[in-house]
């Protein structure tokens, strides 16, 4: 699905009890990504000189691949500030995906 909420993949239903992760990794479009890793190449963000990846969104439930971001463990320390601030705008984008179902 893109910004716009149109999607551009779409693979629906499972048998069993699995996770989303396990789920993904046996959908056609997880083996595919596995044998024909073909992300597009990073894109400058307009108006700055920054590079950004694209990349597929996930949950915990998902395994860390480099093309897939999940939200980090973190614990109640100080030191996580940052990874609490990533996972908060992670989730953020996983939003937007579950609204793109919800319209």
């Amino acid at each position: 699905m893109d910004g716009h909420y149109k999607f551009t993949v779409v693979d629906i239903g499972s048998y069993g009890r699995n996770s989303d992760g396990g789920i993904f990794a046996h959908s056609k479009l997880g083996k595919y990504l596995e044998t024909h890793l073909r992300i597009p190449e990073d894109k400058q963000l307009l108006g700055t000189s920054c590079l950004a990846p694209h990349v597929i969104v996930g949950d915990e439930a998902f395994l860390l691949e480099t093309y897939l971001l999940k939200p980090y463990s973190v614990s109640q320390s100080k030191e996580d500030n940052e990874r609490r601030i990533f996972n908060d705008m992670l989730s953020r984008s996983r939003r937007v995906v579950e609204n793109a179902f919800g319209i």
